[in-house]
């Protein structure tokens, strides 16, 4: 079974900002895959907006679909925020990234990517890498919690790696470290 994804999670200051980044990740998503192959697999792209503390979060969930390093294209112009998008390249790796978003323009504060090790990295992923504590602490500040869990999992990927091939398993860690939740559909 393959594990290509994308899931994005993303907290802005309304649901109406919330609406539009949806529209235009999903635009991006649809016209990146209509590029590549023509067609898309639109019909499994599931999206919710749910209202939080000071605003609302915004859940994009893609499977089959990959960001394919469109993450700018998809934050910017997006209101103040926060957003993480997990990416699953199936035997490829995954890669985790955090973004502060806002006025100034969508910013990169930190991306993991990880891959099993029987396989050939992917160079252009591990060049597009920001690690180290300073990252995993500036990306927890970010979402207002402690960097230590963070911190930890970047300098052993293992609770990651082992994951990989299993859907969204490989991004729990993480996502737990920021205090966020894998979509349930």
């Amino acid at each position: 079974m393959s594990t290509y994804g994308v899931v994005v999670i993303s907290d802005l200051s309304s649901e109406e900002s919330a609406r539009a980044l949806r529209a235009r990740i999903v635009d991006v998503l649809t016209r990146q895959w209509r590029e590549m192959s023509g067609s898309g697999p639109i019909d499994e792209l599931w999206t919710a907006i749910v209202e939080v503390e000071g605003g609302a979060r915004l859940t994009v969930s893609a499977p089959g679909m990959i960001a394919d390093r469109a993450e700018r294209e998809f934050f910017t112009g997006a209101d103040q925020g926060r957003a993480v998008v997990c990416e699953d390249s199936d035997e490829y790796g995954v890669q985790f990234g955090v973004w502060k978003l806002g006025s100034e323009g969508p910013s990169l504060v930190y991306r993991l990517y990880a891959q099993d090790e029987e396989y050939e990295a992917d160079q252009g992923s591990i060049a597009r890498q920001v690690r180290g504590a300073d990252a995993a602490t500036r990306a927890a500040r970010v979402f207002d919690v402690d960097p230590g869990a963070l911190i930890d999992l970047d300098s052993d990927t293992a609770p990651v790696v082992g994951e990989i091939g299993f859907v969204g398993s490989p991004f729990i860690p993480l996502l737990n470290a920021l205090n966020l939740q894998w979509p349930e559909r």
